[in-house]
């Protein structure tokens, strides 16, 4: 059994959702001019990619015959890349990212967006459409999506280093939401796959930012403000020092990614290992090994031993939602459903640190509250979750956590 081990974490406290909102359609008039624009995202493209330095590419994709074409669609340019890149498209299809699978070893549960509820946006099954917007690969809107397909897999979600492209839902979906991309400049399918490299922060960050419908709505510390970091905010990524790509930890070997959320390691025993060898975790440790403290005085012994209980992130992430981009700490969904002047609305009631307005209510998704520099709560952490799935069978006479 793996050590239990001091971890940081966000608790939501949420409201009780239901798939059938239980309120009525309220009318809500108070005579303003109601926003009726449901977007989640208000800027879909990226104005000013970051730099990645790091790049030891002997290639100008620019001058390839193959990609000086006219491309209509994103599976035209998958089937030009993998004209060269002969295997990536079998390697592709074995991460999670395409797969939305993965059996954990320990627990036995299948896990993957696929299959695990959480309590934000329940299971993407059903609305493939939307959600998949998330899914690196094109056409994913139901159940008849070919898995097997290479033309399917989306090369320049990872890898566009233009900061033009942007992932269009699947199927129209609600009108509300329908509308996230009117007046956007068409992709220009050329100029992104002949711009291609390796991926940097924002091409990560497209989804990872913001999952769960908005920017660093489900996680305190994965937000657009990530794209060009100081130091303060991250001493890692720092766009003036280290630089960090978000692959410099998430190794790649054979587009499979270091790190799971779905098979945590709450205490990383093995440290550095021999140099060049442990490229398969994303630990602290992996590079900072198990005694990252100077042993030559007291005060790094004494740290030292503190590592070997609790997590590095406890001390040296000590609040979140640093960077001016507020998280969602309360989401209300018994709240959704009322209508000004007979249409859906949102409310802005709140200001976040970078200036932006952030929605305090959507009709379609109910009542939000939001937190910025605060302490994250802290538990004890054994690396092992149960999750709850679609195949989850509750017994109506116990009671649940």
């Amino acid at each position: 059994m793996s050590a239990f081990r001091y971890f940081p974490v966000k608790l939501f406290v949420l409201g009780i959702f239901s798939f059938l909102i239980q309120t009525s359609m309220l009318w809500a008039s108070d005579g303003t001019e109601p926003d009726s624009n449901m977007n989640f995202r208000l800027k879909p493209v990226v104005e000013k990619p970051s730099n990645r330095t790091d790049s030891n590419s002997t290639a100008d994709h620019s001058k390839f015959a193959q990609l000086n074409q006219p491309f209509t669609n994103g599976s035209e340019v998958t089937k030009a890349c993998l004209e060269c890149h002969t295997e990536a498209g079998h390697q592709f299809m074995q991460n999670i990212h395409w797969t939305w699978e993965y059996k954990n070893p320990k627990t036995g549960q299948l896990l993957g967006k696929k299959h695990v509820v959480n309590n934000f946006c329940t299971n993407a099954r059903g609305n493939e459409g939307m959600c998949a917007q998330c899914h690196a690969g094109y056409g994913w809107k139901d159940e008849t999506f070919d898995f097997t397909d290479q033309n399917n897999i989306d090369c320049v979600v990872c890898h566009d280093r233009t900061g033009s492209y942007y992932k269009t839902p699947n199927s129209v979906g609600n009108e509300a939401c329908s509308i996230m991309f009117e007046g956007k400049q068409d992709i220009q399918w050329d100029k992104v796959a002949q711009s291609v490299a390796l991926p940097a922060r924002e091409n990560c960050g497209g989804c990872h930012f913001f999952g769960g419908g908005g920017d660093g709505v489900k996680h305190g510390d994965l937000d657009s403000s990530l794209i060009h970091p100081n130091k303060q905010l991250d001493v890692h990524m720092d766009e003036q020092g280290l630089n960090f790509a978000c692959t410099q930890c998430h190794v790649t070997q054979k587009h499979i990614w270091a790190g799971s959320r779905y098979d945590m390691v709450a205490k990383d025993t093995d440290g550095t290992g021999k140099p060049g060898e442990r490229r398969h975790v994303a630990s602290c440790e992996s590079c900072h090994s198990n005694t990252p403290h100077n042993s030559q005085n007291l005060t790094g012994i004494k740290l030292n031993h503190h590592v070997e209980k609790i997590a590095c992130q406890t001390c040296h992430i000590p609040e979140m939602a640093r960077g001016g981009v507020a998280t969602k700490v309360d989401w209300d969904w018994r709240t959704a459903g009322k209508l000004k002047n007979g249409e859906g609305y949102k409310d802005h009631e709140y200001t976040q640190g970078d200036g932006e307005q952030r929605a305090t209510y959507k009709s379609i998704k109910g009542s939000f509250k939001y937190d910025e520099n605060f302490a994250p709560e802290y538990h004890w952490f054994n690396g092992q979750m149960v999750y709850t799935t679609i195949n989850t069978q509750f017994d109506a006479k116990q009671s649940t956590n």
